[in-house]
């Protein structure tokens, strides 16, 4: 099977469809986590904070093109066959959100789009986190990747990359400021977690 078997509009109502989706279990649980409390954005450098937003704000305006005006952005669609597009959907829709649920539930309100400690910022050692300490990330990456199938767009793709790079960046600072929240529960938890995948084998 390739793409020219499927049309065009199938592939963006199901982008639509699965972004739809998981940004609504997403801001679900961010509402949940809203506490009224205000935080220092300065303790995340001006280029990380803005070049994630700016990221996100680009990224956003090209995939609601891409939905509604397809023709404006036809010069970023490269040719992918079926499968791989139809494998981003799967993904998307029925993985994706089961494992959002399942790490956000057991963040709870410790999310932040932001480097901050809450004034009740807990240290979080079950569901994923048991494994991983940055599993959003990953989910995130994951997720824009699928996007980036279903939509056959190097435009995304490229987004995806440099946003990586930024949270790549970004999260030593993240870890240096929850060692030194949590002190030795922290540091004995880094030992014995992998920062983005779990570790296979401990010493």
């Amino acid at each position: 099977m390739n793409d020219a078997t499927i049309p065009e509009s199938v592939f963006r109502i199901l982008f639509a469809a699965a972004f739809l989706l998981n940004m609504t279990i997403v801001g679900r649980y961010r509402k949940r986590a809203q506490s009224g409390e205000t935080f220092d954005l300065t303790k995340e450098p001006p280029w990380m904070r803005y070049g994630l937003r700016g990221t996100a704000l680009v990224l956003l305006g090209y995939m609601l093109t891409y939905v509604a005006a397809p023709s404006a952005v036809e010069w970023s669609r490269v040719e992918l066959p079926a499968w791989p597009r139809l494998a981003g959907a799967l993904y998307a829709f029925f993985l994706m959100p089961w494992l959002v649920h399942w790490t956000q539930s057991a963040l709870g309100r410790n999310v932040s789009t932001t480097v901050i400690i809450r004034a009740d910022h807990e240290l979080i050692t079950s569901g994923p986190y048991r494994w991983v300490r940055h599993p959003l990330y990953v989910l995130g990456t994951l997720f824009y990747l699928s996007l980036s199938l279903i939509a056959a767009s190097w435009v995304l793709l490229a987004g995806l990359v440099f946003g990586v790079i930024l949270i790549l960046l970004r999260t030593p600072k993240e870890e240096a400021m929850l060692a030194e929240h949590f002190g030795d529960a922290y540091r004995d938890y880094q030992r014995r977690t992998g920062q983005y995948f779990p570790k296979l084998f401990q010493k």
